[in-house]
């Protein structure tokens, strides 16, 4: 889907109507019964995933609004945008008490913490769960997203170790938004909180050889301008400085 040649605020109106669609068809796979999980802890942790994908998708279209040439030519925006909603699936239902997502890193036993970093493939397989038991095809760009969220360029990444060459722009992009957002987000099990400019800092220390230059460097002029400020669900990042 082309969004060159459109003029910035009609392309914002543009990429967000595509945001929202992409929204509603992941809410549906969240809300799809592949799940047997009850009781409020897992209810409130599963919105909380939902809600970290939401701040994803959301800097990804503040990216798409002001870079269109971000979007892959053969990639549908809404389908990068379903893949950070949901990247984070696997999260649900990895431990059997999802209170364990909120202790100190020196709090969780060494199982669940196991189950924890294994999110990817718990993800992974409840996608090829859903489509097994609804029939939907999900689009492959999606998984790529969901599967490989965690790699790096330089092959230090997980689960697989991939390198460069074999992540594609959605991957790469998907890498580095997670990243910056993930530490910008208060979580007990992190050192330290960070601000979004120590974040943004602490991620661009491995430009070109954990992460996409190009990407970063994009995301820190719209960042150091806080353009993202411009966007609702983006304002809990504060400003820049």
């Amino acid at each position: 889907m082309k969004l060159e040649g459109i003029h910035n605020l009609d392309r914002k109106e543009e990429v967000l109507s595509l945001l929202e669609d992409a929204k509603l068809r992941a809410i549906a796979i969240f809300d799809a019964p592949i799940w047997k999980l009850d009781g409020a802890e897992h209810e409130a942790h599963r919105r909380a995933v939902l809600r970290h994908g939401e701040s994803e998708a959301y800097v990804a279209a503040m990216l798409f609004v002001v870079h269109p040439e971000h979007v892959p030519p053969t990639v549908d925006p809404r389908d990068i945008f379903i893949g950070l909603f949901i990247h984070d699936i696997g999260k649900i239902g990895a431990v059997a008490d999802p209170v364990v997502w909120h202790l100190r890193r020196p709090q969780i036993a060494v199982e669940d913490l196991s189950n924890m970093q294994r999110h990817v493939e718990l993800g992974y397989e409840i996608l090829l769960r859903y489509q097994k038991q609804t029939g939907v095809v999900l689009p492959e760009v999606v998984l790529d997203i969901l599967l490989h969220h965690h790699e790096k360029l330089d092959g230090s990444g997980r689960p697989l170790g991939v390198t460069g060459d074999q992540l594609s722009y959605a991957a790469r992009l998907a890498v580095i938004i997670d990243q910056i957002i993930a530490r910008c987000e208060p979580r007990k099990y992190h050192d330290h909180d960070f601000s979004l400019r120590e974040s943004y800092m602490d991620v661009a220390r491995d430009a070109g050889v954990k992460y996409d230059a190009g990407i970063l460097g994009d995301l820190e002029a719209l960042f150091r301008s806080n353009e993202h400020l411009r966007y609702q669900k983006l304002a809990w990042l504060g400003t820049w400085e």
